[in-house]
Parts: structure tokens; sequence; C-alpha cells
């Protein structure tokens, strides 16, 4: 569940056994429930991630022979910072491309938009290019920060 409580659906969820390493991989349904069936017995680490809030981890979970073992957190928003290390990047031109911080910039990952576009690393010869220069502030600061 995220800060709110509410169910985190589309939420991976790694189960690793702690003695064998053999891991297990499940994604939480619309009601942010997850079942990893038939385990051995033995102790787990389980990991969830989901985008846009933090990952969690809960080691030396302990499963037994017929037992239901359950495995609750509570999820928060990731803060999202990017420092600016460049002032000026050059992108061949793509019509979907628009907006430096993503589709959705006050949503968006901190690894969405330009950074992705640059770490392509696509060629600019014989193309249309787009000139991105960044200045002054990149973000308002907020109060929880």
């Amino acid at each position: 569940m995220d800060s709110s409580k509410a169910a985190i659906p589309g939420a991976t969820v790694t189960v690793e056994n702690e003695g064998t390493g053999a891991q297990r991989h499940v994604v939480t349904d619309s009601s942010g429930i997850y079942v990893a069936a038939e385990l051995p017995v033995g102790y787990y680490s389980v990991r969830f991630k989901s985008p846009g809030l933090g990952n969690s981890e809960r080691q030396g979970v302990k499963v037994d022979v017929g037992g239901e073992t359950r495995v609750d957190v509570m999820l928060s928003p990731q803060a999202i910072e990017q420092s600016v290390d460049r002032y000026v990047w050059v992108t061949p031109f793509k019509e979907n491309e628009n907006f430096a911080a993503g589709d959705f910039p006050n949503q968006s990952l901190a690894d969405e938009g330009l950074s992705t576009w640059v770490e392509a690393d696509r060629s600019i010869d014989d193309t249309d290019v787009v000139l991105w220069y960044a200045f002054g502030h990149t973000r308002i600061p907020r109060p929880e920060d």
C-alpha cells in the first residue's frame, strides 16, 4: 500500500530464498495482492518495487510447511531530484520528444525525457536537430525538500 493506505497494483515483488538464491518474480493485482505459491521451506528476502514509489525490502521472512506467510509493506513517493551537470544538449528531432522532463513533468521519474534521449547516443548526421539549453532553476523547491 502507499502512504495513503491505497493498494498498489502492478508493483513488482521479488521473493529470494536466502539459502539458495533462487528467485521468484510476481506482480501485484488490481487489489495490490500478490501470491508466490509453493515456496520451499526456508528464509526469504522479499523486495517490492513500483514506479514512482520507493522500494522496500524485508529480510528473514520465514516460510513453513503448509503455512501462509503474509508480508505487507508501505511504499512512499520517491523524491524526484536531478541536478544539472551540463547546460546544452543536442538530440535528433523526434515528433514525440517535446518536453525535456518527459511527457508528464510533474509525474515523470528522474530517468525520463532528455536524460534518456541523450544516453541513446543517436546520430545527428543528416537530420534535423533540437538544441536543448538549461538555465536558471530546473525545478521549484517544495516545502518537503
